[in-house]
């Protein structure tokens, strides 16, 4: 069964770059475009891993990463988290 990676990242070429490798990688994908909408789909799917870009609307990364771990703890999950930044 493939992984499901979510890729929360604002700019729209990146996101969708991003999204193609992994999907050519063999991932499913869920994308968001930033750090407040990648924790509702963080809540909603079962994700395997998050790549996340740091310099973001609304939330960056690193708010994104405290909270998304917060709601993973809560959640008995633990899930790898990968942060980038150009």
């Amino acid at each position: 069964m493939p992984r499901t990676i979510l890729i929360v990242e604002d700019n729209d070429l990146f996101r969708g770059m991003l999204g193609s490798l992994m999907t050519m990688r063999g991932y499913n994908v869920l994308t968001a475009r930033n750090g407040a909408e990648g924790l509702v789909i963080a809540a909603a799917q079962l994700v395997d891993g998050v790549l996340t870009d740091v310099d973001m609307p609304e939330m960056d990364g690193f708010t994104f990463c405290q909270q998304l771990k917060a709601q993973q703890l809560s959640a008995g999950q633990d899930i790898p988290v990968w942060i980038m930044t150009g």
